[in-house]
């Protein structure tokens, strides 16, 4: 079972900002263990000013470290130890920066977990590899499109292994919702065996979830006047629906498929101006 805190209202974004890591302490404080956050350096904004205040955490870690990535610092995943409301001003501003940076990128989750910091960065990082129908590759579980469809489609087993970490995973979902996924508790050894080994449907269903995140995307920058009084959940009603009728005609290509969704928006603001 899966528990939400609804966003999607017309909230000021302190208020949105203040529920979101209300909900988070909440969890954190209900389980009685430590709250973290993975951050995703490569999909967030100034990736070299987060990489400098990183560095200068004495709770965050690369999980890039031991991957062949790890040179590349400011595409890496840090995990982040995080402190409740009282904790020293920069810690706060921290947070509040965080929460600021997942709601505008998909490039933010959290941890509960009653794991040390360098135990459960080193067992995420351990997870950083999975096997696919193409061969061996990063595994791109802390991007929060990826963790639901990741959790409904594991198997029992695969669930069991990779996802006991602690108490629960939370993420923002396509609505701007923060959800949490029950995860499995962690025990003294670690079960999970890498590499994930990944099955050519799971691989496909996370990728569909990936390319509609990305035409939402474009469709903001291309027509970012026709969008601007629409919230997220809209956008990503229009673009699932609007992709499955373009794929339902054949159009399988990611361009193609922006073309088509394109065109549709600019379908319903001409016909809109004509009524008007």
């Amino acid at each position: 079972m899966k528990h939400a805190v609804d966003l999607d209202v017309p909230l000021a974004l302190d208020d949105e900002r203040a529920a979101i890591t209300k909900a988070l302490w909440a969890a954190a404080s209900e389980a009685k263990a430590s709250l973290y956050a993975t951050l995703d350096l490569a999909a967030m904004d100034e990736p070299q000013r987060w990489l400098q205040r990183l560095k200068r955490r004495g709770s965050a870690r690369d999980l890039f470290l031991s991957q062949p990535e790890g040179s590349a610092e400011t595409l890496a995943v840090w995990l982040v130890g995080l402190r409740p409301d009282g904790s020293p001003m920069a810690d706060a501003i921290t947070i509040r920066s965080i929460v600021d940076q997942a709601l505008q990128l998909d490039c933010v989750t959290w941890l509960v977990s009653d794991l040390a910091l360098e135990t459960l960065a080193e067992r995420l990082s351990q997870r950083l590899t999975a096997s696919t129908p193409e061969g061996e590759a990063l595994f791109r579980y802390y991007d929060p499109r990826v963790l639901p469809v990741l959790h409904y489609a594991c198997d029992e087993t695969q669930r069991n292994s990779f996802f006991a970490l602690g108490h629960s995973w939370w993420y923002l979902d396509a609505y701007r919702c923060l959800q949490g996924i029950p995860i499995v508790a962690a025990s003294s050894q670690d079960t999970f065996v890498a590499p994930m080994p990944i099955r050519a449907v799971q691989a496909a269903a996370m990728q569909v979830v990936s390319e509609r995140h990305q035409l939402v995307r474009f469709l903001g920058k291309r027509r970012p006047m026709q969008l601007v009084r629409w919230s997220f959940g809209q956008r990503m009603a229009f673009v699932e629906e609007q992709d499955q009728h373009a794929q339902a005609e054949g159009l399988v290509d990611f361009p193609d498929r922006l073309n088509y969704c394109l065109n549709v928006l600019d379908q319903l603001v001409l016909t809109t101006v004509e009524q008007g």
